[in-house]
């Protein structure tokens, strides 16, 4: 009994905060906290991603995915949707402040992971370079953008700015990680957000969305 009123509370703390009631700074506080309130299974039970819910009742999906790494959230989105191309963009290399020494080999078994776990999967298309140099191999209109490369504020910045006219209307740009970490990602998030005038939204799986109307 206990255990179903706390829950119940922390939903109705979370509405509060999809609609806007406090700043994003406390949002990335709150997130954080209830993120770690609940367990993974609970969360995925209870807040299944609201944009797989709504994508689920379309056919035939082009989707971008920037940052792959292992490959395992590109398995689920095909698993979760139903997928014409999957275009999946990494370059396999460590940059910026994620560069460390010996991270070379390390992403070159990374990548073999990824390619050997969805080989199986026709739809996918691998792109290895970095996201901006990826563009050319993108379609004009895609159905869903999903960021979840460096999380740096300036990669997040410009992987919003160069993908995001993308998506075709009805569409949707989402990432991963609006989450205490990872300021960066909150920062350009919110940027866009108050630059647009679009309507943010959040879950607590840490993604971040916004519907193309």
């Amino acid at each position: 009994m206990y255990k179903r009123k706390y829950i119940f509370y922390l939903q109705k703390i979370w509405k509060a905060w999809l609609q806007g009631g406090f700043g994003f700074a406390s949002k990335m506080v709150a997130g954080h906290i209830l993120r770690n309130s609940v367990s993974l299974n609970e969360r995925r039970y209870m807040w299944e991603r609201r944009w797989v819910r709504d994508l689920r009742q379309r056919s035939e999906l082009t989707v971008v995915e920037i940052g792959v790494y292992f490959g395992d959230h590109a398995e689920y989105i095909l698993k979760k949707l139903d997928i014409k191309q999957l275009y999946l963009i990494d370059p396999y290399e460590s940059y910026g402040a994620n560069q460390r020494e010996g991270d070379r080999p390390r992403m070159s078994s990374v990548e073999q992971e990824a390619r050997a776990r969805l080989e199986n999967h026709a739809e996918v298309t691998f792109i290895k370079k970095y996201s901006s140099d990826a563009l050319d191999s993108i379609p004009d209109q895609v159905d869903l953008v999903y960021i979840d490369g460096n999380h740096a504020y300036e990669y997040v910045r410009d992987d919003i700015a160069n993908y995001n006219h993308l998506v075709k209307r009805g569409g949707m740009l989402v990432g991963h990680d609006y989450a205490w970490p990872f300021p960066g990602v909150i920062y350009a998030v919110e940027e866009f957000n108050q630059e647009t005038k679009s309507k943010l939204q959040l879950d607590l799986h840490g993604d971040w969305w916004f519907l193309f109307d």
